[in-house]
């Protein structure tokens, strides 16, 4: 099962972007202006070079920096394609990225009709950041078929600078055919999934939704049904259901990648510390090139400490399976938790791949937070229980549900909070509670006393 945090932080700051784009696009899409293949979007705080043709075979090269201190400000390459009398159908926006500094770099797209905005998209999910290193992205966006204008690029974000070379779009012809957009199949489709697997389906009225389910029938396209599916989401009332777009859920596929660099190091004498972030994405060969990452680090210093803190304190959630798996040698081989289904069924955890070493006996300090959240939180309550573990910070989000992905046939995804959890005693719980409350720093300092030297 795939958990998914909330990130109100860092949807606030796609906010920002994506109605800086928006409003600098307007302008940028207009029939009468004649633009060159790639130029440079207007800011006050960035300036770069761009050359190229994204329509080209080798695609177009960007390069962005920041120049100027500016608050909420970005920089952007921005490029035009006339789509008129096309249909729509699913485009890709691709680019070999890599940043510099604490920038954060995306690829965008706007979809028009005439002077009309239909569909904003980005990578937001899935930024370029300096720890990745070089790294592709691609954006698949299903494009509704009377749009006639594509505005696109690349942002930057933050500090530093950022290059994209290979930048690219082009009409996936085979994703267009596999994506099936009639309103009806969608529908139909999404309410007997929360009918059938939402944990708690019995709280959606139903009766209270059908004239809007009756006329969602008839609509044009499955897109235009997607508020009413947010809102039936809404009415579950537990807080962790969401919708992801065809281009969002194509970012689950992509490489797996942490928030920031997992950090793993000594402080001061006799005390390892591991900083687990976020984790998005489900593919396989780059969660476990993460997770060994950790546990190798982990083992490097493992018995040169008599203990370990775990900071969860800015683990907003993502793909639990990773997490745990990088911590797998102080968890040990016992199940650390379980999902309960709606029936009551359960689902122990199980970590899969090989332990690095053995830490399981060295005692543990955790620290949370109110932003730990989701699988952040499933990762907390892996620990619970676990000899020599004491926990603490300030309680959880309350997120910790499990959540699966389930897709429509459009491509796009409900993320559906199916499932409770317990811990590996049978404590069913959705938030996690400290030991011992402290406030920011004053955790980790009460976690490192705690902890023998």
């Amino acid at each position: 099962m795939q958990l998914d945090g909330k990130t109100s932080l860092r949807s606030r700051a796609a906010g920002f972007l994506l109605s800086g784009l928006a409003a600098f696009s307007c302008f940028a899409a207009d029939a009468g202006t004649k633009r060159p293949p790639i130029s440079l979007g207007p800011s006050n705080a960035y300036n770069g070079t761009v050359s190229g043709d994204p329509t080209a075979p080798d695609g177009a090269a960007v390069e962005l920096r920041r120049v100027a201190d500016v608050d909420k400000a970005f920089g952007n390459s921005v490029s035009l394609l006339d789509i008129s009398g096309k249909g729509g159908g699913v485009y890709v926006v691709s680019a070999e990225m890599s940043v510099n500094g604490n920038g954060r770099a995306v690829l965008w797209l706007i979809a028009y009709k005439g002077g009309a905005r239909l569909l904003v998209a980005n990578t937001e999910r899935q930024p370029v950041q300096a720890h990745e290193g070089l790294t592709e992205r691609q954006l698949a966006v299903t494009v509704p078929k009377n749009a006639t204008r594509l505005v696109f690029g690349m942002a930057l974000s933050g500090g530093g600078e950022a290059h994209a070379t290979a930048l690219k779009i082009r009409h996936d012809a085979e994703r267009t055919a596999a994506r099936d957009t009639d309103a009806k199949g969608n529908l139909d489709a999404f309410i007997a999934t929360v009918r059938a697997r939402a944990l708690y389906a019995d709280r959606v009225p139903w009766q209270t939704f059908q004239a809007s389910i009756d006329a969602a029938a008839n609509a044009a396209q499955s897109a235009d049904n997607y508020p009413l599916y947010r809102e039936i989401l809404r009415s579950l009332g537990d807080r962790h259901s969401t919708f992801r777009l065809p281009h969002e859920s194509d970012f689950a596929t992509q490489r797996t990648r942490a928030a920031e660099k997992p950090r793993v190091e000594r402080l001061g004498t006799g005390v390892g510390y591991v900083k687990v972030p976020s984790v998005s994405g489900v593919e396989k060969h780059s969660s476990r090139e993460l997770s060994i990452g950790i546990q190798r680090q982990l083992c490097a210093i493992g018995q040169d400490v008599n203990g370990w803190v775990v900071d969860l304190r800015d683990n907003s959630g993502g793909t639990m399976w990773p997490m745990l798996a990088g911590l797998f040698p102080l968890l040990g081989e016992v199940s650390p938790g379980a999902f309960v289904d709606r029936e009551g069924k359960v689902f122990p955890w199980k970590i899969r791949g090989a332990r690095e070493c053995d830490l399981s006996q060295a005692p543990v300090a955790v620290l949370i937070g109110p932003r730990t959240a989701s699988s952040g939180e499933m990762t907390a309550i892996a620990f619970i229980d676990r000899p020599n573990t004491r926990i603490f910070g300030q309680a959880s989000a309350g997120l910790a549900t499990g959540n699966s992905p389930i897709p429509l046939p459009d491509g796009a995804r409900v993320v559906l909070t199916t499932t409770r959890v317990q811990d590996r005693s049978g404590h069913v719980l959705e938030q996690v509670k400290p030991d011992e409350t402290a406030d920011g720093e004053d955790a980790l300092e009460a976690a490192t006393r705690w902890l023998p030297r």
